[in-house]
């Protein structure tokens, strides 16, 4: 299979792909690599994202439509997925409490935990937008990561939330809904996190509901 007939096959228009991407599934030079990438953006079958290099996409072909990648995209590709759709990493910080109905503010920058990175904090920039990526205390899962989100907000609740944790708390637990996560591996997750952060966890009683929900759920088998 040639090179072009690769990237139609495997992505879709206004998909990222990523050239870190390609060597690996490719096993490809790298030279060859952005040859065959050039070739591709010079026809036209690829676009180059204008906001970081090493990015591209498929642009939508339909007129009406203006062929654009946009950056959650981006950051969903690079961040939160691997090349397999496994979980890596979250978004946390100003936009996980919005999402949550938190707070009305609108995050200046993104916040995200992700395993690819290995500092501790690190910033990258997309253009005008701030990408603050963030090595995570244990390694994230699909098992685990909306829990360690929760865990993330409420060690810092104050600078997130305009409502007292007590009246928010339901929100955490609407967002848990359906998790089924063993008593030992929320002690685990528990203990990454410092003894002042466990302790606000602990007054928050989240730790007590998900303890009874455990207790609920063995009761029920």
């Amino acid at each position: 299979m040639d090179f072009q007939k690769y990237l139609e096959c495997h992505f879709g228009y206004e998909e990222p792909i990523l050239t870190e991407e390609l060597r690996d599934k490719l096993n490809i030079n790298p030279n060859t690599l952005r040859q065959n990438l050039k070739k591709a953006a010079d026809s036209g079958i690829i676009t180059r994202y204008a906001l970081k290099a090493g990015i591209y996409y498929r642009p939508n072909p339909k007129p009406l439509f203006r062929s654009s990648l946009s950056l959650d995209s981006v950051i969903k590709k690079k961040y939160l997925f691997d090349s397999a759709n496994h979980r890596i990493g979250y978004v946390t910080g100003l936009s996980f409490a919005n999402e949550l109905g938190l707070t009305t503010q609108n995050a200046l920058a993104y916040e995200i935990v992700t395993n690819r990175e290995k500092m501790s904090s690190r910033k990258v920039i997309y253009g005008k937008s701030s990408v603050f990526l963030m090595k995570p205390k244990l390694l994230v899962t699909a098992r685990n990561y909306k829990l360690l989100q929760i865990f993330d907000l409420i060690s810092r609740f104050d600078d997130y939330s305009e409502r007292p944790l007590e009246e928010s708390i339901g929100k955490c637990f609407d967002y848990l809904q359906g998790l089924t996560i063993s008593w030992e591996e929320i002690k685990r997750y528990l203990s990454a996190y410092s003894e002042h952060d466990q302790l606000a966890i602990y007054r928050s009683d989240l730790i007590y509901e998900l303890a009874s929900k455990q207790r609920a759920f063995r009761g029920s088998h």
